[in-house]
């Protein structure tokens, strides 16, 4: 081969090589852009990820071991990120809830694509103590929308990619005493919001495309709280909630499945007619999101001595009564993570962080075991793994499939006491995007080669 025909042939190669290069970030990009993580709990709303996702299962916040990128995130949220047309989207807001604001983050790089005050308040309500913030509430998306929510100080849709906004709305009014918390659910043309405040508790479902109220749902529970002075007993703490709604479609039609105070609905996504109720007069501000397998609902009862029921809800109309409960779990429940399903087995942990595994079908403890620290966020599974993470940003992985307890690893973020996190993890693609009270983490290029602890 002559001199010229090596150097035309190196130029080729390298051509090639440059354009094999572009060609694989490009897909990378377009699978990342691809999948969605697009509500707090996943794409299905029960905090699993689809079957193909596998992100790592360590990784380490000091070193930089496996984190793909770290971004600063000004203000105070428990906001969980969402995934979708390739960007992370969470909201923040100001200590004292003057100011509340969204950033958007692309997922593949880092880069920030929107960080803006989207609402101002002059007189945010007292929050009363550290449990909460008033960014609380998670976004929900669908391919080319965000919609952002604050409670009553506002929501409004976005688009993706031009991050302008649709519309926005400020006049759903509550008074939510310890701050929002409940987030947007999407179904088909609705946006269905929950306000269950100490002054009043209701639902609403607004035309997505518009923002404009369809119907409105007062809640129907009967209150039994009311003090000699005929005042509601703790200046309205016992009335208030912050779950989100569940949607279940079922062979009985599509049901959403709402974690009030002291009472557990049934309504009608459509027009937000109540198709049943259970009161059960346990707990309060109910925070833990519902989960559902084959016609029963597992629902938790709230603050105080939290329960979980499960309730069979398949055709429910009216009142519910005794009959529909199946079992009843006493302890360990948390009151404030949501549970998980996996197989047969449903997995939960407490404020306190016990792990629990029980049996699906009566409640029955398989193991019980406490991890380091205290617990808000909720779990999600993910390649065959339980991803729990704490306060302090310590994650553990944990196998699904063992008949005890199976710590794959513990990951820790940035060893920061003022990194609480209230945030449940995200996953997109071979990604894990977590949230501290500081910082928004995207966890990505595992080690293969690494030695997994056992």
């Amino acid at each position: 081969m002559t001199a010229f025909s090596e150097k035309c042939a190196r130029c080729l190669t390298g051509g090639l090589r440059v354009i094999l290069g572009m060609f694989l970030v490009l897909s990378s990009s377009f699978c990342l852009a691809a999948q969605s993580w697009s509500d707090w709990r996943g794409p299905n709303g029960d905090g699993h990820a689809p079957q193909e996702c596998s992100p790592p299962v360590l990784w380490d916040g000091s070193s930089g071991r496996n984190v793909a990128w770290r971004v600063p995130v000004w203000g105070r949220g428990h906001s969980s990120p969402i995934v979708v047309d390739g960007e992370v989207w969470l909201t923040t807001a100001s200590a004292d809830g003057r100011r509340q604001g969204v950033v958007v983050v692309d997922v593949a790089s880092g880069a920030v694509l929107l960080d803006e005050v989207l609402f101002e308040n002059a007189d945010p309500d007292p929050l009363g103590n550290d449990l909460n913030n008033y960014a609380a509430p998670s976004c929900v998306a669908e391919p080319g929308r965000v919609f952002v929510h604050f409670g009553s100080y506002g929501t409004a849709c976005y688009q993706t990619r031009t991050h302008q906004i649709v519309w926005r709305r400020r006049d759903l009014s509550c008074k939510h005493w310890r701050g929002p918390g409940s987030s947007p659910v999407l179904w088909q043309d609705f946006l269905i919001l929950s306000f269950d405040g100490a002054d009043r508790q209701y639902i609403a479902g607004l035309n997505k495309h518009t923002g404009e109220q369809v119907w409105i749902a007062e809640r129907s529970t009967p209150w039994n709280d009311i003090g000699p002075d005929g005042e509601p007993i703790g200046g309205g703490d016992f009335r208030k909630a912050f779950s989100t709604p569940l949607i279940v479609e079922d062979k009985s039609g599509s049901v959403l499945v709402c974690n009030a105070s002291k009472c557990w609905f049934g309504y009608d996504p459509a027009s937000g007619a109540e198709l049943w109720r259970r009161f059960h007069a346990v707990g309060h501000s109910g925070s833990s999101r519902p989960v559902h397998r084959d016609g029963v609902a597992f629902l938790n009862t709230g603050f105080g001595k939290a329960q979980l029921h499960a309730l069979r809800i398949r055709g429910a109309r009216g009142e519910v009564g005794d009959g529909a409960v199946l079992w009843t779990r006493l302890k360990n429940v948390p009151n404030r993570s949501s549970p998980i399903l996996v197989g047969e087995k449903i997995f939960m942990v407490d404020d306190g962080g016990i792990l629990s595994c029980v049996r699906l079908h009566d409640g029955e403890t398989l193991w019980r075991e406490r991890l380091a620290g205290s617990y808000s966020a909720s779990p999600v599974v993910a390649g065959g793994h339980l991803y729990v993470l704490n306060e302090r940003g310590q994650t553990t992985v944990i196998r699904t499939s063992g008949e005890r307890l199976d710590i794959v690893a513990c990951n820790q973020l940035d060893r920061d006491a003022s990194h609480a996190c209230g945030a449940s993890p995200a996953v997109v693609g071979d990604l894990l995007i977590l949230r501290s009270a500081a910082a928004l983490y995207c966890i990505g290029r595992p080690d293969q080669s690494a030695v997994v602890p056992r």
